[in-house]
């Protein structure tokens, strides 16, 4: 199914450590590999610019959203020391790099942050808009004082990362597939579907899920 005609102009989160990690784990990119001293700094700030460039170019509408409880996904926790250590300075340094023109970048500790229950709960519904100044004094509000409650841009769904499939034995990487699977799961129990990242293939007009064997490119949930 194409997430565009999906989505269409409806808000959707990015998930930034999944971005993060869709750009370092390019195998073009040598960048944070064990026997390689390469550090293309560079080359991933650019897939990273590119990666967002492709998706506003479709003109699509969403925001990056960093939670610290899954940067265990991007820096590679458990694998060996240089590896974890070079992909933590390319989180920090990618995580300002993400703020670009067009682009709105917020970070929470978990999904069970109250500041991220808050943002997502301002993003649902809009408080009523104040009394206007030319009838503060009225003792008597009119239907037109108050503005009904209406609806923000509400996220449509969360572009992600599953964690895709064990490759390795060691290296805490089952303990990391697993965490992003849980995130998954609390993502979806509050009501926010989740569509693959890495299970999608930018293309010149459409993005197109490939697919994928562990779970569904959409997970939707009935509200």
């Amino acid at each position: 199914m194409d997430v565009l005609i999906y989505s269409g102009q409806e808000l959707f989160i990015l998930d930034g450590d999944a971005l993060l990690q869709f750009v370092l784990d390019d195998p073009l990119l040598a960048f944070g590999r064990s026997g390689d001293p390469s550090l293309q700094l560079l080359h991933a700030t650019y897939l990273l610019e590119k990666t967002v460039d492709d998706l506003l170019k479709k003109d699509t509408m969403f925001e990056i959203v960093f939670f610290e409880s899954q940067a265990h996904a991007s820096i590679h926790t458990g694998a060996p020391a240089y590896v974890s250590a070079a992909r933590r300075l390319a989180r920090s340094i990618l995580i300002r790099r993400a703020n670009l023109p067009d682009t709105k970048v917020h970070r929470f500790e978990s999904l069970d942050d109250d500041e991220w229950k808050t943002w997502y709960q301002r993003k649902r519904v809009r408080p009523l808009s104040p009394p206007s100044s030319r009838r503060a004094s009225s003792v008597a509000l009119s239907i037109t004082d108050l503005t009904p409650p209406s609806r923000c841009p509400q996220p449509m769904y969360v572009l992600g990362h599953d964690g895709g499939l064990q490759t390795k034995e060691g290296e805490l990487q089952a303990e990391r597939i697993l965490i992003q699977r849980q995130a998954l799961y609390d993502t979806v129990h509050q009501s926010l579907p989740y569509v693959l990242l890495q299970a999608a293939e930018l293309t010149d007009t459409k993005v197109r899920p490939r697919r994928h064997s562990v779970f569904s490119s959409v997970t939707c949930v009935s509200y």
